[in-house]
């Protein structure tokens, strides 16, 4: 018996976070809504500090949005820079996939859960460019927070 088994259950993504994903990263006047900013982004980085992610591990994952994003905001004059961005972004789940399936790496389910509700949710550039990217990057900062408290423990 593994001296983690008595650990509590790792907190899940709450219903609320599904809820509002639904509904739309934005208000009625076109503005993220807030709580991706603060309260769904410190939910959600809580639940990723059960396993061994580290926020390396993290940063990376965001770092395939952020990039995606650079290059569409270089490229959106052209013709279908759009759906290259969405199919940038989309990939996003074959490579957490991928991560899941090598031996050693730590991915907890919660995160996967994050990135295919994320993925549903983004439909339009503005979802990713003003609505995910910057929901993903409070997450990375609040995860290191978390991650760091945790390791004084």
């Amino acid at each position: 018996m593994s001296k983690y088994d008595n650990r509590p259950a790792p907190p899940a993504i709450s219903e609320d976070y599904k809820i509002a994903l639904q509904r739309g990263y934005f208000d009625e006047k076109g503005a993220l809504r807030q709580e991706f900013i603060r309260r769904f982004s410190k939910e959600v980085a809580q639940s990723f500090q059960t396993g061994s992610m580290t926020s390396t591990q993290l940063r990376n994952f965001y770092n395939h949005v952020k990039t995606a994003s650079s290059v569409y905001r270089l490229k959106k004059a052209t013709d279908g820079a759009e759906a290259i961005l969405l199919d940038k972004i989309l990939k996003l789940d074959a490579i957490v996939k991928y991560n899941i399936s090598r031996e050693g790496i730590s991915i907890p389910p919660t995160f996967e859960t994050f990135v295919s509700l994320n993925l549903d949710a983004c439909h339009t550039a503005k979802d990713i460019i003003d609505g995910f990217a910057p929901h993903f990057e409070t997450i990375v900062g609040y995860f290191k927070y978390f991650e760091k408290t945790r390791r004084r423990r």
